[in-house]
């Protein structure tokens, strides 16, 4: 059984109470590989921030979100 720590992101979410709806998870993970910030970046957040930087990671995934 493999142990795989949480991103930060998601530990981050957690205790803010913000939530990722699950067919939104998979696009919000792949855009944090595409555009992650460092985490002692990350864990200055406040929770409007973080929620909107969810948001964006969310949008950029999206079809047609290069163009």
């Amino acid at each position: 059984m493999m142990n795989k720590e949480l991103p930060l992101l998601i530990k981050r979410c957690l205790t803010f109470g913000i939530k990722i709806l699950p067919f939104k998870q998979g696009y919000v993970l792949r855009s944090l590989e595409k555009y992650k910030i460092p985490d002692k970046d990350l864990e200055k957040l406040d929770s409007p921030t973080l929620k909107a930087y969810v948001e964006g990671l969310y949008y950029s995934a999206q079809y047609g979100a290069d163009d």
